[in-house]
């Protein structure tokens, strides 16, 4: 059984890349057309949801109620995969990402990511993470809903949201916009940071994903983020664990 789990799924990375790289010019050449951007849209969620089924990866969903649909807003995850990228893309209405500054060097991807509006994050150089934070201030005006990991990148504790960074909140603090947490479980046993292969353990698997009420930012200032910080914090950990809970209480 485990020759064929491995199997499945390096087809499916091989797919997967294919994949990547016919969309990721399609979203090039479609920006040349009128309407560009819903297209864009499209495809994106069809790129996240098309590889959840390649390695046959379910998604609950919980929270849509909490989505804002006419309002921007920073949108905060815990990243302990890069699979939470496909969940969210695939699953959640329309937003743009965060993402680190290598990414966009890779041929085909990196330029589509510019076209699609995605924010290149330059982890080491904190001050170019908030220049590009400063520019993109007016598109959470205009009302887009851009996703940040406040850990700062992927962790290897699935159960336990580790200390967040300033950045993010800092982001929304200065557009006056609210915060909107997203909780997975699940993402870690797919593809965590130390493998190279998702889901080679097992045939399939489900990822449990909630959406929590939005968080306002209003009354929050440079001075008083790290308590909007460890609130926000404590209160998506509360999250996780009553994840685990009713995940736990299904399996028993």
């Amino acid at each position: 059984m485990i020759f064929f789990i491995y199997l499945r799924s390096s087809l499916a990375v091989a797919l997967f890349l294919i994949l990547t790289v016919l969309l990721s010019l399609l979203v090039v050449l479609v920006t040349f057309f009128p309407n560009s951007d819903w297209t864009e849209r499209r495809i994106i969620k069809f790129w996240g949801k098309f590889t959840c089924f390649l390695f046959g990866v379910s998604v609950e969903v919980s929270g849509l109620e909490n989505w804002p649909r006419n309002s921007g807003a920073v949108v905060l995850f815990n990243h302990t995969s890069f699979f939470d990228i496909f969940v969210m893309s695939g699953y959640l209405p329309d937003m743009r990402f965060g993402a680190k500054q290598e990414l966009f060097k890779i041929p085909f991807f990196g330029p589509a990511m510019r076209r699609a509006g995605i924010l290149p994050i330059d982890r080491a150089q904190r001050n170019k993470v908030y220049q590009v934070y400063e520019r993109s201030t007016d598109r959470l005006k205009a009302g887009e809903k851009i996703a940040l990991a406040p850990e700062g990148g992927r962790t290897f504790f699935p159960f336990e949201i580790q200390k967040f960074k300033t950045g993010p909140f800092l982001f929304a603090i200065k557009a006056q916009v609210d915060l909107i947490p997203v909780v997975m479980l699940g993402p870690f046993d797919v593809l965590n940071s130390k493998q190279y292969l998702p889901q080679k353990k097992q045939w399939s698997s489900k990822i449990h994903m909630r959406v929590m009420p939005k968080i306002s930012t209003q009354g929050y200032t440079f001075e008083t983020r790290s308590e909007l910080q460890e609130s926000v914090r404590i209160e998506m950990q509360k999250t996780l664990d009553q994840l685990i809970k009713e995940q736990s209480s299904n399996h028993s």
